[in-house]
């Protein structure tokens, strides 16, 4: 008897869920990526807009433009023997000035200016300054040359504007100890023969030669004055002012310093 074997029938070999479950992975995958990618984009956009700094605008500070003072004002007294008192309404004689002081104004109250006379103050009248004053008519070495021609330089030889660079030491040295002194809040005055010295902080600040006999005419030869009264006749160059007072007895004084 034949031995037939048990042949079964071919049957399909069955596969493994493994093979089912990964294309569906992968298509799900692939969907998924497809359909998130906009939301992946914006994620991305959005981390870049929140990292990525926006340029700052940085702020030049502006640079305070620094402005001048303002010059001081500047007065001239435009009339002789004027009283500075210590207050506007003071009686208190500070100084008395004469035509052609120059002075810087501190303030001004009550028609009044207070001036700068160096170590103290005064006030005047406003109508006893002003604040226009003429050029200079000479120059340095016509008005000094007239000085020398015309006054007695017994005491201020051989040429006086030197004295005015002495301090009051020296010009004790250079012609001898004064006969009398006077002084007042402002200045010391060094009396000699028809001459005194002003003395200012230690320093020769004015000469002035009394009872000199000259004229207002011939004081006037000089040529056109920079200002002219009655009882007084300035004449200034650039360096130099004197100028010739006229007292009630007809006596005249005459006075030189430095501008």
């Amino acid at each position: 008897m034949a031995f037939h074997p048990n042949i079964q029938p071919a049957r399909p070999k069955k596969r493994g869920a493994a093979f089912v479950i990964l294309p569906l992975l992968l298509l799900l995958i692939a969907g998924g990526g497809f359909f998130a990618y906009p939301y992946v984009t914006d994620f991305f956009d959005s981390t870049q807009e929140v990292t990525s700094p926006e340029p700052v605008e940085v702020q030049t500070p502006e640079v305070e433009e620094t402005s001048e003072p303002p010059e001081p004002m500047t007065v001239w007294v435009n009339t002789k023997n004027v009283d500075l008192i210590n207050q506007p309404d003071g009686a208190n004689v500070v100084y008395v000035g004469d035509i052609g002081d120059k002075y810087e104004v501190i303030t001004q109250r009550d028609n009044h200016f207070e001036l700068e006379l160096g170590s103290v103050t005064g006030w005047v009248p406003e109508a006893a300054v002003t604040t226009d004053w003429p050029t200079a008519t000479l120059t340095d070495s016509a008005l000094l040359s007239w000085v020398t021609s015309n006054l007695d330089m017994t005491f201020s030889s051989p040429i006086p504007s030197e004295y005015l660079a002495l301090n009051e030491a020296e010009l004790y040295e250079t012609i001898g100890q004064p006969f009398g002194e006077e002084s007042d809040q402002l200045n010391t005055y060094a009396f000699y023969r028809g001459i005194f010295f002003t003395i200012q902080e230690e320093a020769v600040h004015a000469i002035d030669w009394t009872n000199t006999g000259v004229a207002k005419e011939a004081f006037l030869a000089l040529g056109e004055p920079t200002i002219e009264t009655e009882d007084a006749v300035v004449y200034e160059s650039e360096n130099y002012s004197l100028r010739l007072f006229i007292g009630t007895n007809a006596s005249t004084r005459i006075r030189l310093t430095e501008i």
